[in-house]
C-alpha cells in the first residue's frame, strides 16, 4: 500500500487538490464532490483524471497563502468597488 506520509510531494499534491476541491465546494454551495469536481474541470482546476492541472495548483498555492475566508473577503470588497465605480460612472 502506498503511505503518502512517507512521500512529502504526493502528501502535498494530495493536499493541494483537497484545497482546490474544498474551494469548489464553496463555489458551488454544495456539499456534492462530484458536482464540485464538475465544477473544477469547467473552470480549469483539474484535468479529466481528476488531477490538479497548473490552474489549479497556482489555486492551491494561493489557498495556502492566503486562504479561503481572505478570498471570499477580497471578493466581495472587489464587487463593491464594482458597485461603486458603475454609480459613479
Amino acid at each position: 500500500m502506498f503511505n503518502v506520509c512517507s512521500c512529502p510531494p504526493a502528501m502535498c499534491d494530495c493536499l493541494h487538490r483537497n484545497a482546490v476541491l474544498s474551494h469548489c465546494l464553496c463555489e458551488i454551495g454544495s456539499s456534492d464532490q462530484e458536482a464540485a469536481m464538475k465544477y473544477g474541470l469547467r473552470k480549469g482546476f483539474f484535468d479529466i483524471d481528476g488531477q490538479l492541472t497548473s490552474t489549479g495548483n497556482t489555486l492551491a498555492q494561493v489557498l495556502g497563502v492566503f486562504g479561503e475566508a481572505e478570498l471570499v473577503e477580497l471578493r466581495i470588497m472587489l464587487s463593491k468597488e464594482d458597485v461603486g465605480f458603475a454609480k459613479a460612472a
